[in-house]
This record gives C-alpha cells, structure tokens and sequence, in this order.
C-alpha cells in the first residue's frame, strides 16, 4: 500500500518517518544528487511503500503470526498475494481467482474475509464462502490443514471479532470433515490487526519509528514539525502502482508539490513511474533506506527515545571532553560512537539522553547561568537517590558524579581490573589512581557544569490524571503502585541510609509556611482575599505531631515511570527539591489532581470526575491506604496538609507571574510608543487610530527577554570584505533588555517598503527568489529554526507593531518640523509616510486577526439530540459571572486602553450547550428567572403601556430588577474586552453574551429587568471606552447600578441621519462651555422620568474633514432650554414609559468637561457604540422569532379549520419549515459576527455586522408574519406579543441605519475584497 505523512519541519518542508533499528547499505537516487543539508530544504514531503520500505513488511510478519497461531506441525501453506505487485486491485474477480490457483483449492473450498461490501460480494459471485468483517488493507491467502480434507481459518494476537456477517448459506458447524480447505482474508484488521493503524498513531513499542513521528514526539526533534499524516490505499481509490495517478493523489492529498516530495519504494517500476511526476525517489529496502533518506533531509532519524529532542540552541555539551570523562568511569572504548539528544520535558536542571553503542544513559546538569549557591543542587539528588537506591527504593540507577570542573566526588571509577572510589577533593583515592583522573577532573573542564550520570529507565510516564485508556481496575492498581512506592521513600531509615544530615529535623510545616509566606509576600502584586485568610490561619492550626523523613516534595504521578506492562513503579524521578521534613505534605501533595479541573493548565485534574466509575481511589481512599500500609494511625488532619499543599503551589504560580509581568516588554512600548504619537498627532489618521485600539488588545501571551538592538536593520551591519560573515553591528543607541522577535520584525520592514520609499529603500514588488532574498516568512522561519524554538505563528502582530512604531516616530518628526525643530531636510515629508506606516500597520493587524481566525478549529457535533457544540479552548479566565453593585462600582477606574490582551476566545459557539460551564450555568439562572418573574408578568406590562399611567414605569419593573440584580443576573452586556476583570458585569464574550441575548429577547421587557436594554446599554459602552473618570464617576455609575436611564440623540428630522455626516446640530465652544442647537427626534427613552442623560451628538467645526466635524457631549436632561416636543408612535404604539421623543436644544449650555474623547471624535465613538449595539438588536429578535415560532406552534396543534388541525395543513407545516430554516440562517450569520467581533474587533468585523443588519429585521417582518397569520385577529391584538415583535422588527430595519446603507457598504467591501 502507500503510506503519505506529511509532517512541517518550517515552512513548506515536510517529512514521513521510518520504523526499527534499520541497518544501512546499498541506495540508489534517480534524479539529481543527494544535496547537502541547510537552513532551506527543498523537499516537504515523503511517500514510501508500506510493505517493506521503512516500515518493515507486515507480511512476513502476519505469516509468523498465523503459524503461530495454528498447530505449526500441520500447516501446509501460507500465501501472500498483494495488489501491487500483481497489479489487481480489488474487487477484480481474477484476485480473486488468484489466491485459490495459488493456493491449490477450488473457489467452494474457500472461506473469504474483508470488511468491504464490493470485495465480498465480487468473492462471493466466484463461489466462495464470504464472510464481511470490520477491517481494511492488503490481501492474504492462507491455507492451514488441521487433518485429512480439514482446513480452517483461525485468529491471532487475541482480537474479538465484533460484527460478523455471512454471505450465502446458514453458518455452518463444526464437523469431522468440514467442506472448506482455504481462508483469504484482508490482512488490514480482518483478524490480523491492522499494520497501517499502528503506524499512524496508535500506542506501539518504542522501536516503531513511524508511529513516533507522526504522534508527534519524533516530530519534536524539530520544534517547527507539526502533525499530519495521511494513508493511500490502492483498494480503495481503484488505483495501483505504477499508476501516476496514484503519486499524483498522494502529494494531492499532503498539500504539496511533487518536486517538494520524497518517495521511497523497493520496485524500480514504481520509482520509475514516480520519478517521472516529478518526485525525488529512493529506490531502496529497509536496510538502506533511512540513511538516504537522512543524507536529503539533512537531520538524523535514527537513535530516537519519546520525550527527546535534538539539544536546544545554548544547550550544546562539549562532545569530545564528556567522552574522555565516560572512557574513565565507564566500560566504554574510543571506538564507540556517543550521541547526544536532550530530554523536552520542563526540568529546570538540563537533562539529556546519551546512546553510546547499545547502552542509554542519562546526563543531569546544572544550567549554564549564575545561580544561587543553593540552587539546581544536582550533588543532593545524586546523593538521595544512590542512598534510596542502595534502600530498595525505585530510583534510577546512578552511575557517577562529576563536580565539574574541579574534581570528581562520590563517583566509581573502574580502571581495567582497578576500581577506585574518588571521595570529596581527591581524599580516599589511591595515588596512582588519583593521578590518572588528575588530568580530567582537576586541570580542566568537562562540560561546564556539575553533573551526574544514571541509567536510562524505559517504561511508561502518565501525564494526564486520568489515566485515559487503561481499565478501571488497571487505573487502581496504577494509584496503588504509586501509593506504595511513596510508602517506600517514607520509610528509609535516614540514619542507616546516611541521610541524617540531608535536611532539619523537626518542624518542618512550620518553616515551611514561612518560607512560602516570605516567597509570596515578595512576588505580590494584588490582593488576594482568599490568600490572605490561609496566611492568617496556617500558622494558627500547625499540626501537633509530626514525624521526620525523605520527602520528595514533588511526589505526583507524571514523575513515575512505570512498567510498560504491570503496574509497577520504576522510578521515581526529579528529586532537586527533596529534603528531610513531614512525610503527610507529600502524600497531600500527591493528591493535589483530585482537587483541580480536567482542563487546569499546570496539572491536568480530576475535579468533576466520577471517581469511582473511573476505578480510581479518591483521596480520602488514597490517604486511608497510605495509612493502611505505613501501619499508622488514621490522618485525620488531612484536609490541613492539603490547605497547605495548595497555598504552597499558590505562592509558587504568584512568583511566576510576577517574573512573567516584569517582560511585558511589547505592552510597555505599545504604551510608550501611543504617547509619543498622541503627543505629536496633528491630524487624525484612522489606519493609526485602528491600531492603536487593537495592540494593547492582542498582546503576544509569551515573550522571551533578550538584549534587543532596536534598529537591527541591513545598513547597520559591517560585512567582511570577500565573505558573507558580519564583523560588527553597529548603532547600538536605542539598545535594551525586550523581546528579541521584535528584532526580528523590524529587520524585515524593507519587505514591505516600496524601491522609492525615502527613508529606507524597500524590496516591495521585487521577485525575491529570482533575486536569492529569502521572503519574510522564511527569514523568521531560518530565526526559529537557528535558535531552536518553536515557530512564530504570530509574527504578523510583530510586524504590526514594528510599523507602528515607524509611524509613531515619523510623526514626531513630522511635528517637529512643524515647529521648524527638525533637523532632517526631508521632514516635512513625514507626515504622509507617517500614514502610510500606519496602514501597513493596520494590514498585519488584518492579517494577525485572520490567521487567529482560521487557526481556530470548527466545532464539531456533541452526543444526543442538543446538538452542542464545544465552546471554549485556551487559557481559563476568570469565573466570577456575577455583577453586583459593589464590584460595578470598584470597577468604574478601570480603563480600556490599558486592559490586558483578550484571552483565547476558543471555537465558534453555535448552541448553549456548548458555553463554559459557568455561562451555561448563568444561562440556565437566566431561564429560569424569565420562566418564574417576567413571563406571567408580561399580559400586565402589556397592558400597563396603553393605560393613562403608561408615562411611569410600572412598580412591578423595579421590584424585577431587584431580583435580577440580586440573582446576579446583572449588566450582562459589558463585553469582556473592555472588562477583562469582571468587575462591571459577569466578563462575557460578544459570543457568549449574544446567546444570552436571545434568551432575553423573548420577552419585550426582560432587557431592562436585567439592565441591558437599548439605548443605555450603548451609552454605558460608550462612557466605559470614551469617558473620563469624572465622567464615569458621574453618570456610568448611577447607570450600570440602574439609578437612571439615558437617551441618545443623533437623529435630525430635517436631514438624511442615515449619513451622518449630515448632522446640522451644532456644537460652539464659548470660554469654559459648549452651547448646543439642534432639532432630534427618535431618541429612544427621552420620556422616561428615570432618563437623566442624553448623549448629544452634533458638529463643532463643519470646516474639518467629514468625518472629522462631528463630536459627542453628554447632556443632562434637567439642563434648562432642553425641550421633549413630544412622543412619536411606531404603528401608533408609543413604547411608554420611555417612548421615542422629538427634542429641541436651543442654546443648551454644558461644562466644557462634558465633551467625550475629544473634539471631532463624534463619529470614531458612533462606529464603535453601533457595533455591539447591532449585535444586541439582531440576537433579541431572534428571541422574539423563537417566541413567535413557540407560540405559532402551540396554536396549531390546537386550533381547527375546515374539519382539519391547523398543524395537519399544508401550507401551515411550509411556513413553520421556512421559519425554522430562516431563523437558523440568521442566527448563524450573527454569532459569526460576534464571534468575528471577539477574535478580529469590530472594525474587521464589520461586513457581518453590516450583514446581520440587513438580514435579521427583514428576515424577522416574515417569521412574525407567518405566526400572526396562523393567530388570525388575534395575532393583532394587545393579548399576545406577535404585534410588538413585528412593529419592532420592522423599526429596526431603519433604526442604526436602513437596510439599503447595509447592503450598500457590505457590496462595496466585498468588492475591495
């Protein structure tokens, strides 16, 4: 068969993998020579014959098997008949035919197995007995005979075969003289399992090479190689070598170029037929194949263990010295050859894997950087773990330690027949002995470092609690073995094992709790109630007793290595933190899992496992067993040993995030960089103004400190006079400690840069590769690939930043020179490179936003009839969903333009049921209040709107949102980026927060139980992004704590306000004031007695560019000669208590404080209120469509016509098919946009929010109609919501702008596109 995997190795380079210890001979390559290895290969792929190139054949192994499983003493006959070679494919009957002339049996004679309908069915049309069983791959004859005229088929390696089905006749039974002589059966998982399974993914021995490479550990040899691989098989696409076809799909399916791939097979006619696609071949057997392939790949294949990498850049062990050191302590001689591999796993001593000849060891060393005196004490974990290991106790053999580079200590040395033991400095050695390693140990260096040298343990290492895949009784004894090893350690004798002196005796949780309390109090950064009340109470409640042993102090189950196949415990490893102290803080530390969540970052959980169903001892069982095998008393003071456990990790992860703020280095410039333009801006630049919002929004998550440069660019550089080798960098001025990838970014800003540009020349538009330049992509490519990290998926955003920058600082100059201050000739040309700098900033921005975009997977289906979907992947944040007036107010400083970038937003959420769970857990809070408050509420509301009391709110609203607002159902609304604490509301998601909205939009009324009615919800937006903290203070307070409502006014009855640039109300600036003039009309909620703000928007300089006039005051309603002319009715209902008023301002005067952002800002802030605005409006009538569906529903199936249910007639069961379809659509194409809106922002989400805009009302005047038709009169009349929904629907095809503008500017963007 053939086999396809494609694994990344940087950009477009690609690699299948190999399996077995392959010895190497003879190779042959058609096509060009065998190339060198360099920083670029060209090939990106391989595609090799399953059956014996690489992989060795499964065949010869499935006839092993068979004998095996048969009495070898009667077989006669094993025959392998194999589509390619034979150039059938199945279901070609003369395959068929084949396998019985080989065989020597007739058609009737033979019993036939595949688990392919057409392959039966053609086997069984020749007569043979056919049996279609679950299973795919290549063909196999066998004929065993178990007597005279006996032949039976049998299984191997212990499989259950499942779904069996027999073609022809009734089964028959066992006989004397059974009418069957042969069996052909499918050898991929038709009772042979199938060879191709295992060797794309699933669990195999160590020694499959194929199945490590492409499940990702061989891959991370090279940190740049992701997953993927891909099987061609020829039975199944009809396709057989040497068919071109079947290259040609391979490199097809991989995604790649012929040219770009690698293909291997030990058929000439096959490399042949490949060679002549275009592909690079190998014609080869197993035993030469791997090193052809290793010479064009230019990396080794071979001495691979899981877990290990090459050495990571800066890692390097010199060779040839730790060679010298293994000769003298070792039995290893010059002639072996030593290679180096470094294990991947986070230790914080570098550890790393030597194979010399046959023997593994394994090297532990301290880091190559000053440390403590105390720290990375690699001398105490040889000491414990060779006095635990000479106790019985499971460690890793250790062979040797080197206190490089001085002298050796407690290490044993054999000498030819001489062993030696080399104590502290030199003493208790021999002379003669001493002398010999004298020029090892003493003169000079081995590596750098202190080291020591063990045994490599092979086994098994489980990193997820779970322990997914075994059995609940093998999941038990795995926590049983883990149990009693820790059982083991607790009972060394410290004296007899000569640890007595390894660490204080004695009250040790004491210490403890001050060391850790000291370690936390250093690295605060905030206040952290909870943290504060155990350091208050752990020094209060210290146990009484405590004993004194080894602890391993951080015993958990990933740093066991286990049997590969019995529940044994091997090795316990990583004991850099162990000392003596109370035994109880491991065994509680140990039992940390079962506390934390399946999805918690650091240590993946239990919480919220069913314990017992899983086979897998709680902790109280686990404690109780500890007990139970120690011989001690039960510990009934467990629960404090585990409040200590977790205060200990909490200091831990405090002190790591307090390093982790002090290299924000892109956050810092972000910052730093906006006050330099702000302070030099002389005009508005939208391009900058986009960027500025979306930087401090997608901060990078990781960053690395280095030395930066800050102007690494080519004309900084000295090159030597002949070579291509840099003798100096010069310009070091602007030079730091930051992220070096900006380094990177900025070096490539002349990829982007036009020929002409004057600042600096650019390479835009030149063929870089008829040129030899490599692009952007492959220069950050060779970075990672050179300092062997991973890929920079996010460079774009680096790139973004870097022209921000440029832009920032040409603006200044441009300033500058404004002033007559600058001192470049060409300065005032900066003005216009400084926009250009910022649109191809804000073109990364795109770029950034879209790759996040599309990284993000689709999500896929969950079990039942709810049809969810996953919701969330990514960093957890926080879990407070509760708003109260406390925190709305403690929240009021916090600023936007400083928030933290958004955590990961996760997939695309199209059900409920696909939410976290704590949102599920509010939506599910949210329909239950609806449910018991507002839904038999509704008939009075309805009612109360068209009585004389209808301009003041009915009392049964206030008591609602009291209940809301003390059920934590409470300014919903507030998006999480601009409330990434969740201090103002629960910290939801547009997404998130959009399904939430459709629940509310069932009800005309719920919005404003729960504070999140139009247009406050705007306004208060708007105040949290734009306002001043006395702004805030003022009048978002008394808003998010639903004191008061406000209005906006932008709409003007002389004037188009669908543009609106048109807006006539002026704006005059007069001393210490603004006088406002102007007529509104429509501006929702001026009529409320509660409305005490109006957001006034209206020109102050109509001389200004036209997006520039516009600005945005805020107005108090109480101001004098603000005048409510009078209600406006909506298909004559006037949506009292709040109604839509038409106003007049006539000279209006406001503090001049009241201007928000900034003279000629109006519309940048109008752009930014209407996009969760239009957000909120279409997700609420698709609540009011699922309610006009609900309620159409119930009505036909319970009213009749003409002798007939309604619900039985046609034309009514079309039109509730047409509204589901509809209403799915609409709801679909709007959580795109939400979710666009989270991941990309608004402005790059605005063609969906454009598209929403004009879909839903529309779309909503047809679903609503249809059920006021099913309701006849009814449906019209003030006893249902159908008449509301409708007049709103169609309201909203006018209000934030008509259906024609949103149709208007969504073509026009799709034809920029």
């Amino acid at each position: 068969m053939m086999c396809a995997a494609r694994v990344c190795l940087g950009p477009g380079f690609l690699l299948a993998s190999r399996s077995l210890k392959l010895s190497l001979a003879r190779c042959q390559l058609t096509g060009a020579a065998r190339w060198k290895h360099s920083a670029s290969p060209p090939y990106k792929a391989v595609v090799f014959d399953m059956g014996g190139v690489l992989l060795p054949s499964p065949y010869q192994k499935a006839t092993v098997s068979l004998q095996c499983c048969f009495d070898c003493t009667r077989v006669m006959l094993v025959q392998i008949v194999e589509s390619c070679r034979e150039g059938l494919c199945k279901p070609d009957p003369r395959i068929y035919r084949l396998c019985v002339d080989r065989l020597g049996v007739l058609p009737e004679e033979t019993v036939f197995l595949d688990d392919v309908g057409q392959n039966v069915k053609a086997a069984a049309q020749l007569g043979l007995r056919t049996i279609e069983a679950k299973g795919h791959s290549m063909m196999c004859a066998a004929r065993v005979c178990l007597g005279p005229g006996f032949l039976l088929a049998s299984r191997s390696l212990k499989l259950s075969l499942a779904r069996c089905q027999l073609t022809g006749a009734a089964r028959w039974k066992h006989s004397a003289s059974p009418p069957y002589k042969a069996v052909v059966f499918d050898m991929g998982g038709v009772l042979l399992p199938s060879p191709y399974q295992k060797a794309t993914g699933c669990p195999v021995p160590v020694n499959s090479f194929l199945s490590d490479l492409t499940s990702g550990p061989m891959a991370q040899q090279n940190p740049a190689m992701p997953r993927q691989s891909s099987i061609v098989e020829s039975c199944r696409e009809g396709l057989c070598k040497p068919d071109p076809r079947i290259y040609r799909l391979c490199v097809d399916r991989l995604g790649v170029l012929p040219e770009e791939t690698v293909f291997l097979d030990d058929v000439g006619q096959n490399v042949k037929a490949a060679a002549q696609l275009g592909l690079r071949t190998i014609e080869a057997n197993p035993a030469v194949a791997v090193q052809a392939l290793e010479g064009l790949l230019g990396f080794p294949l071979r001495g691979f263990v899981p877990g290990t990498r090459a050495v990571r850049r800066g890692m390097d062990i010199p060779v040839d010295p730790l060679r010298q050191y293994l000769q003298s302590v070792l039995p290893l001689s010059s002639a072996e050859s030593l290679t180096l591999r470094q294990f991947s796993h986070g230790q914080s001593n570098p550890t790393y894997l030597l194979n010399t000849g046959e023997r593994h060891l394994v090297l532990r060393k301290k880091p190559p950087r000053a440390l403590l005196p105390s720290a990375h004490a690699v001398e105490r974990e040889f000491r414990v773990m060779k006095a635990l290991g000479d106790a019985g106790v499971p460690v890793p053999k250790v062979l040797a330690l080197c206190e490089d580079p001085r002298y050796v200590t407690q290490c044993c040395v054999r000498w030819g027949t001489y062993q030696l033991y080399v104590g502290e400095n030199g003493a208790d050695c021999p002379v003669e002995g001493l002398a010999k390693l004298a020029p090892l140990c003493f003169s000079s260096s081995v590596i750098g470092t202190p080291f020591f040298l063990m045994e490599y343990c092979p086994g098994r290492i489980f990193k997820d609690q779970s322990l997914p895949g075994l059995r609940p009784d093998e999941r038990r004894e795995v926590y049983q073995a883990m149990n009693r090893v820790l059982c083991q350690i607790h009972s060394a004798d410290i004296s007899a094992v000569g640890l007595q002196d390894y660490g204080k005796s004695g009250n040790y949780i004491e210490r403890q709790v001050q060391t850790w309390t000291k370690q936390y109090r250093a690295s605060e950064t905030q206040r952290i109630p909870a943290m504060e009340r155990v350091l208050e109470w752990l020094p209060q409640h210290l146990p009484k007793h405590e004993r004194t042993a080894v602890v391993h102090r951080d015993f958990r189950l990933d740093n066991l290595i286990f049997h590969p196949e019995k529940p044994e415990v091997l090795a316990v490893l990583d004991w850099e933190l162990s000392t003596l102290g109370d035994p109880i803080s491991d065994l509680a530390y140990s039992c940390l899992a079962h506390y934390l969540h399946p999805d918690f970052p650091v240590l993946k959980g239990l919480s919220g496992c069913d314990l017992p169903e899983l086979g897998i001892p709680t902790a109280e069982e686990y404690f109780t067993l500890y007990s139970s095998s120690m011989g001690t008393e039960p510990i009934d003071n467990w629960n404090y040993y585990m409040a200590f456990s977790f205060f200990r990790v909490a200091a831990i992860l405090q002190g790591v995030y307090k390093r982790s703020l002090r290299g924000n280095y892109i956050e810092r410039q972000v910052q730093t960089w906006t006050k330099q333009y702000r302070a030099s801006e002389t005009q508005r630049i939208p391009a900058m103004e986009r960027v500025l919002e979306w930087l401090p929004q997608h901060l990078p998550k990781h960053e690395r400190t280095a030395v930066v440069h800050r102007d690494f660019r080519l004309d900084n550089l000295i090159f030597h006079p002949e070579k291509p080798e840099v003798l100096a960098v010069l310009d070091w001025e602007l030079s730091t400690l930051g992220d070096p990838i900006s380094d990177l970014a900025y070096s490539c800003l002349t990829h982007y840069l036009h020929p002409d540009f004057p600042v600096l020349k650019g390479l835009s538009g030149c063929d870089l590769p008829e040129l030899g330049i490599p692009t952007a992509e492959e220069y950050f490519t060779l970075y990672s690939s050179s300092m062997g990290t991973e890929p920079i998926d996010n460079w774009n955003y680096y790139m973004a930043f870097s022209f921000f920058r440029v832009a920032a600082i040409l603006q200044g100059v441009y300033k500058r020179s404004l002033r007559g201050q600058a001192s470049s000739a060409s300065a005032e040309v900066t003005g216009k490179l400084a926009e250009r700098m910022a649109e191809l900033a804000w073109d990364f921005a795109v770029k950034e936003g879209f790759r996040v975009f599309k990284s993000i997977p689709v999500g896929k289906p969950g079990a039942g009839p709810t049809r969810g979907y996953s919701a969330w992947s990514g960093q957890q944040r926080p879990q407070r969903l509760t708003a109260t007036p406390e925190r709305c107010a403690a929240g009021l400083s916090t600023s936007s333009k400083t928030s933290p970038p958004h955590p990961s937003k996760g997939h695309l959420v199209i059900s409920p049921d696909g939410l976290r769970p704590p949102v599920q857990e509010l939506y599910r809070h949210l329909q239950e209040f609806m449910k018991k408050h507002i839904y038999p509420l509704e008939q009075q509301l309805r009612d109360h709107q068209v009585s004389e009391d209808r301009w003041s709110p009915h009392p049964a609203m206030e008591q609602l949102k009291e209940k809301a607002k003390s059920a934590g159902l409470w300014n919903l609304f507030i998006p999480l980026e601009v409330d990434l604490e969740g201090r103002l509301g629960p910290g939801l998601t547009n997404l998130e927060y959009a399904h939430l909205c459709e629940t509310m939009g069932r009800s005309l009324y719920a919005p404003e139980v729960f504070n999140c009615s139009a247009p406050d919800t705007g306004n208060m937006e708007v105040l949290i992004r734009y306002g001043t903290n006395q702004q805030r203070e003022q009048w978002l307070r008394p808003l998010l704590e639903g004191e008061m409502r406000s209005c906006f006014a932008m709409t003007e009855p002389q004037v188009a306000s669908s543009d609106a640039t048109n807006i006539e109300a002026s704006i005059t600036e007069d001393g210490d004031s603004y006088i406002l003039n102007g007529h509104k009309w429509w501006t929702s909620g001026a009529l409320d007695p509660r409305c005490k703000l109006c957001v006034f928007m209206g020109k102050t300089d109509p001389s200004a560019p036209r997006h520039q006039q516009q600005s945005m005051v805020l107005v108090p309603m109480e101001t004098a000669a603000v005048k409510v002319l009078r209600p406006l009715s909506v298909y004559g209902i006037e949506d009292a208590p709040g109604g839509h008023g038409e106003l007049m301002f006539d000279r209006v005067r406001v503090p001049r404080e009241n201007l928000l952002l900034g003279p000629g800002r109006g519309f940048e802030i109008a752009q930014g209120r209407l996009g969760p605005s239009r957000i909120h409006h279409c997700m609420r009538l698709i609540g009011h469509l699922e309610r006009s569906l609900e309620l159409m529903k119930e009505r036909v199936k319970s009213r009749v016509a003409f002798g007939t249910l309604l619900a039985e007639q046609g034309t009514i069961l079309a039109d509730i098919a047409e509204s589901r379809m509809e209403i799915e659509q609409a709801r679909l194409l709007v959580l795109k946009a939400a979710h666009l809106m989270d991941i990309v922002g608004n402005k790059v989400a605005s063609p969906e929010i454009s598209m929403i805009k004009a879909v839903t009302p529309s779309m909503a005047l047809r679903v609503v109609d249809r059920a006021i038709q099913a309701f006849g009169a009814a449906g019209l009349s003030n006893d249902y919501p159908l008449a509301l929904f409708y007049s709103w629907a169609q309201a909203l095809r006018l209000a934030d702008g008509p259906d024609e503008v949103h149709r208007a500017a969504v073509g026009k963007m799709e034809l920029r596109r």
